[in-house]
């Protein structure tokens, strides 16, 4: 998630604060949530940017009202991850150790996505 640098200014004058810095995002119905991190404050004054497979296990789009709550989690000691049915790898694994150190947190149950470069046909 990328937020103003003023969401910065205003959460570095909190007290307690835990690093890294995790929210809990939830739909407007509040009934779907999920956990994500900051990677920049870069974002448009009172605005957050939220990427889209995020949204999607939100069920939420681009133009919804999102809620943002700053939580502190316990730290996790044990992540199981399988490839999606519905996408065709030799070999995942290898995909998966580069992914977790992307994530500042999982939702469980959650599906996360996973960027993979592919080789252009000339």
């Amino acid at each position: 998630m990328i937020l103003p640098e003023s969401a910065l200014q205003e959460i570095s004058s909190l007290k307690n604060v835990q690093y890294p810095l995790i929210f809990e995002l939830s739909n407007g119905s509040h009934t779907l949530l999920t956990h994500v991190g900051v990677s920049e404050f870069k974002a448009m004054e009172e605005h957050a940017v939220v990427p889209q497979w995020i949204l999607n296990n939100i069920n939420s789009f681009p133009s919804d009202l999102v809620y943002a709550r700053l939580v502190s989690l316990p730290k996790g000691s044990f992540v199981k991850m399988r490839p999606s049915p519905l996408i065709s790898l030799p070999s995942p694994s290898p995909s998966f150790p580069s992914t977790i150190p992307t994530l500042s947190s999982i939702t469980s149950p959650e599906t996360t996505q996973k960027s993979r470069s592919l080789p252009l046909n000339s």
